[in-house]
């Protein structure tokens, strides 16, 4: 979803970071990556506003021409022409991905580092190093680094079991005589050069999404997230971490290979003021409170979405060809309109209009809106938290398991699931006969009783015991006299498991209920595509038309936010539920995630946070993930990510009971595979249905 995937390879170039601190100046690497140049073999090449042939044409190529590629969806390629960026068909040109090239090297800092096959401890190990061993870095993503082995091979390190040094090229740059004025020791305050201008050092993030730190370290907490191109000033400065200071008034570190620092003189605030052409140009203010837009809203593929709001005028705003006032007008846009944005590149904005045109508008006539994790056009893929942290190739201390408590209410089976250190556990449903199934990860099952009695409507009996030995995994299987809804959510500090069960009435619920459901993505936005090209927006569609079908037969009236391939805003979906007096919303979507081992079901509800519409029940909520989860888990029998909470626009805006369901992850090749299959989508579909009248069932 909506992390949302995209497969484009991020290309983080020219990053030269220089600090000065108690030790001297430091350099860091850049991220940048291997490259794919396109030929055209076509004679005369349309290129357009989208990856597909029904968005309109905004320029054309022709046969032998060549172009970088800057991104890649399906058969597409993402190219540069003339100052515009659009599409072309692959089939058109013929590829070639250049070899990555060493940007900076990394020397191991500890003794048997483990080296993966992706940028993340789910990847696999493909090899150890040592202390002192050198390597050259080819690539970074978030906390981890490409590197070359000394066999030829490549793989990916932790950031911070390294130490990283400067390449040839950033060796020679570093020497080079300063310029008059300058002077090769900088600090992390305020500075005047020769004219006595004031200047303070400033941090331009150049990670997509960066974390930001409660101290100079990963072992400390994540306290907010950044976007690329934001800039921040630079407070302070510990090893190879920068304090920067939030527009919130708060602080926080982040890591210096994923910014860019550089001297700026302090400035007087801007205000915008109208140049009579529907854009607006930046003045320098002597006094006032003006204020510029916070350049930490946006990025490439970003999950915002941008409010265009224009003061103190009715006038139409101009989409530009490109970032800046000197390129052609696209379109126009009105105020108050949303639109979701793709790219930013200084102060302005690359957004998506209806019809598939791709334009750039101008970042000082837009209220920056953010909508957590929307899944939206160009949004990076959704990261859903797993159940399962653990590294299989290094467990640690095994999780000593103190004691789990049962208790009913009103016919629910509740159970807490408590250790004395984090929980990571896998959950599924099992049938003929019905199980619940948790099993616990790296954990010591104690001393608790093999088997326990608990006689509730849901539950006939617990059963424990060791499932393997090393690392250990205690299996909890509870035994179910019928088929039940199972709500399982782990605390913030991981150590405890809740576990709500119950036996949904039997009934028809369905009759009269008039239920929205949105397929999620359409249009000029695939969603995420899967490893042989399956596209979420078409799994979505036919999941939700025959959902329709289904429901339509059993007496619902059904409301689809989309009932072919077209573009949907997001605010629109839940605007049309409302319009059309919905009982309840339902967004279908397909999980991806970097890693092809990712697999599993999740549902999602809105956060406890914010104003709710009237009427609307954060129990309804909850309750409506819940059977959504369970009926999707009994049906699919795959492993279960949880019902979960986020702020994705359509949960937060629905003006009704509202859920969100990621039936599977279509990056997974297993997985992608089973979405292909009639047969399993009507398996969805079915038991989304069964969910939906579960949901309605009184007292449930």
């Amino acid at each position: 979803m909506g992390k949302r995937w995209n497969w484009k390879q991020k290309v983080k170039k020219g990053l030269v970071l220089s600090c000065l601190f108690t030790a001297g100046m430091f350099l860091l690497l850049s991220g940048a990556s291997a490259a794919t140049k396109l030929t055209v073999t076509g004679s005369t090449v349309n290129v357009r506003g989208g990856p597909d042939t029904s968005t309109n044409i905004i320029s054309s190529v022709h046969k032998g021409e060549q172009f970088t590629a800057i991104d890649k969806r399906g058969d597409w390629y993402k190219i540069k022409v003339g100052g515009l960026e659009g599409w072309i068909a692959g089939w058109l040109v013929q590829a070639k991905t250049e070899a990555d090239t060493p940007t900076g090297y990394a020397v191991v800092k500890s003794n048997s580092v483990n080296v993966r096959n992706g940028p993340g401890t789910s990847h696999k190990v493909l090899n150890r190093v040592n202390t002192g061993t050198k390597l050259p870095v080819l690539k970074v993503s978030g906390d981890w680094l490409k590197v070359q082995l000394p066999d030829g091979g490549t793989g990916w390190i932790a950031g911070w079991l390294v130490q990283v040094q400067q390449s040839a090229e950033q060796q020679a740059a570093s020497q080079q005589t300063p310029a008059k004025g300058q002077s090769n020791n900088q600090t992390s305050g305020p500075s005047e050069n020769q004219t006595g201008i004031a200047k303070v050092k400033q941090a331009t993030v150049t990670g997509d999404i960066v974390n930001v730190r409660s101290g100079p370290g990963t072992s400390n907490d994540i306290v907010a997230k950044v976007n690329k191109g934001s800039k921040y000033t630079v407070d302070e400065v510990n090893g190879q971490w920068l304090k920067i200071n939030l527009t919130d008034g708060k602080s926080g570190w982040i890591a210096g290979w994923l910014a860019s620092v550089s001297e700026v003189p302090k400035s007087s605030p801007v205000i915008p003021t109208q140049d009579g052409n529907g854009d607006v140009s930046i003045k320098d203010a002597d006094n006032g409170n003006g204020n510029s837009i916070d350049a930490g809203g946006t990025g490439t593929g970003n999950n915002s979405n941008v409010q265009l709001v224009i003061n103190n005028s009715n006038v139409n705003i101009n989409v530009r060809g490109g970032p800046g006032i000197q390129h052609n007008v696209v379109g126009q846009v009105s105020r108050g309109q949303r639109l979701g944005v793709l790219d930013r590149t200084g102060d302005w904005y690359k957004v998506s209009l209806e019809g598939g045109v791709v334009g750039w508008i101008a970042g000082w006539l837009v209220d920056i809106e953010q909508a957590e994790a929307s899944p939206s056009p160009g949004d990076p893929p959704v990261e859903t938290e797993d159940t399962d942290q653990s590294d299989a190739n290094n467990p640690g201390a095994p999780v000593n398991l103190k004691r789990i408590e049962i208790n009913q209410k009103n016919d629910h089976t509740l159970v807490s699931i408590k250790a004395a250190g984090e929980l990571n556990y896998d959950m599924f449903l099992l049938a003929n006969p019905q199980r619940l199934v948790i099993d616990l990860k790296n954990t010591n099952i104690g001393d608790l009783p093999d088997k326990s009695l608990v006689n509730t409507k849901a539950v006939n009996q617990m059963r424990i015991g060791l499932f393997a030995e090393d690392p250990p995994v205690v299996r909890v299987v509870f035994d179910l006299n019928q088929a039940v809804v199972s709500v399982d959510k782990l605390s913030e500090d991981r150590r405890q498991l809740d576990l709500d069960i119950y036996v949904p009435k039997v009934g028809e619920f369905l009759q009269g209920r008039v239920i929205a459901i949105d397929p999620g993505h359409g249009g000029s936005d695939p969603g995420a595509i899967g490893p042989t090209g399956l596209q979420e927006k078409d799994v979505t569609l036919d999941i939700a038309l025959k959902l329709a079908q289904l429901l339509n037969e059993n007496g619902a009236r059904v409301v689809l936010t989309r009932s072919d391939d077209r573009s949907v805003d997001l605010y629109q979906r839940t605007a049309i539920a409302q319009r059309e007096g919905a009982d309840v919303f339902l967004s279908i979507h397909i999980n991806a995630n970097v890693s092809r081992d990712k697999n599993g079901t999740s549902t999602y509800y809105r956060r406890d946070t914010g104003d709710f519409p009237p009427g609307v029940d954060q129990a309804d909520n909850r309750r409506l993930a819940g059977a959504v989860q369970s009926e999707l888990l009994r049906a699919l029998g795959r492993r279960s990510l949880g019902v979960l909470q986020s702020n994705f626009v359509v949960l937060r805006t629905s003006p009704v009971p509202a859920a969100l369901a990621e039936v599977a992850f279509v990056s997974n090749p297993e997985e992608e595979q089973m979405l292909r299959q009639e047969i399993v989508r009507a398996k969805v579909a079915e038991a989304l249905a069964i969910a939906l009248n579960n949901y309605f069932a009184p007292n449930n």
